[in-house]
């Protein structure tokens, strides 16, 4: 069983993971195409920039259920934990939505 303090830093940290799982496909555009670094040609090999919505969606989602389904901590906290969930699974749905859309452009 796990206690309130581990609950709330479980769901802090599914947050955390998905907001900065998020962010990474802002690196790539950082960095001109012949100076990748080793660490964004990995993730274009593994198709992270295809399938790193993914994660991003079910660990906003895992946040939000476990935030309604324990109510650990202050309610400011649960509200800010929510809040941040929900910018994450939309901004994970955009994600998808992008691929379908480049996906189906007929050149």
């Amino acid at each position: 069983m796990l206690t309130e303090s581990k609950k709330t830093v479980l769901i802090i940290s599914l947050i955390v993971s998905a907001l900065i799982i998020s962010v990474i496909p802002f690196i790539d555009t950082m960095f001109p195409k012949g100076e990748r670094p080793y660490l964004l040609r990995w993730l274009r090999g593994i198709k992270y920039f295809a399938w790193g919505w993914f994660p991003v969606f079910v660990f906003a989602a895992s946040a939000i259920a476990g935030t309604l389904y324990w109510k650990p901590g202050p309610l400011l906290l649960r509200g800010v934990t929510i809040l941040f969930s929900v910018v994450a699974a939309i901004w994970a749905l955009l994600w998808l939505f992008g691929i379908i859309a480049i996906s189906t452009l007929k050149f």
